[in-house]
């Protein structure tokens, strides 16, 4: 990750969790642990994350077609659990 700009982040104090996205992917890491990395997923223009309990909430955008899609993960996983598409709004 190095030399990457951060285009979003999260922190989830009860696990010691932080999430990060950059242009290439999204990364956990446990901080607890001297910043372990936990986790590369790879998913491109992750423009907002949030966790809520045990999952966390990512927004996906997609520039050409003017639509986002928030996904929603289990913490230990990597298949989503659920997916909606939205259509994005000006302003």
């Amino acid at each position: 990750m190095e030399g990457q700009k951060a285009l979003a982040f999260a922190m989830f104090k009860d696990l010691n969790m932080i999430a990060v996205s950059t242009e290439n992917g999204f990364h956990m890491f446990d901080y607890e642990a001297e910043l372990q990395h936990v986790k590369t997923m790879q998913l491109k223009n992750v423009s907002q994350i949030c966790f809520v309990d045990m999952y966390f909430v990512l927004v996906v955008e997609d520039e050409d077609s003017g639509e986002a899609n928030l996904i929603c993960y289990m913490l230990d996983s990597d298949e989503p659990e659920g997916e909606i598409k939205i259509k994005q709004f000006l302003g």
